[in-house]
């Protein structure tokens, strides 16, 4: 019998070799999913903050601005401070292919739901490419598993 302090590492073991096994079967760069951190000087943006939280119902915001006018700062403070799980990815041109895309994003969400986007992974690991109408299909599916489960939700949230 195990006793329950072993018993309550588990989903951790779980949630850390579901990423390792990310890193390694895509040879993965471990750094591209580390939030940056705010610098000591960091000025705060409330209103800004304000804006991101106004919309939690919507999947996706698209923050726009030119090179150096901090984007990537105010996400990262803004991150940090969001009571929703959230995931970081830093991506350069050697991530446009789309394997490789596919690879890190699905890695960066199983940073936070480590047990999602199997169906993405199965595909992923095949020996060729597979059509992109398969891959959409299953990253969507993938997803979409995500609202609907929210034993996958409260993992994340006790996490």
């Amino acid at each position: 019998m195990i006793s329950s302090p072993v018993l309550g590492i588990m989903p951790y073991v779980a949630r850390l070799l579901s990423i390792c096994w990310c890193y390694e079967s895509f040879n993965l760069l471990r750094s591209k999913f580390y939030r940056p951190r705010a610098a000591g000087d960091l000025v705060r943006r409330p209103r800004v903050h304000e804006t991101l939280d106004r919309y939690p119902d919507r999947t996706v915001t698209l923050v726009c601005a030119p090179a150096g006018f901090g984007k990537t700062t105010l996400l990262s403070d803004w991150a940090a401070d969001c009571p929703a799980p959230n995931a970081w990815l830093s991506l350069d041109e050697q991530d446009s292919s789309l394997d490789r895309f596919l690879a890190y994003f699905v890695a960066a969400v199983r940073t936070i739901f480590p047990s999602s986007c199997a169906e993405t992974v199965a595909l992923l690991r095949a020996l060729g490419l597979p059509p992109l109408g398969a891959l959409s299909t299953a990253l969507t599916n993938d997803l979409d598993r995500l609202a609907e489960d929210p034993s996958l939700l409260e993992a994340s949230a006790s996490s």
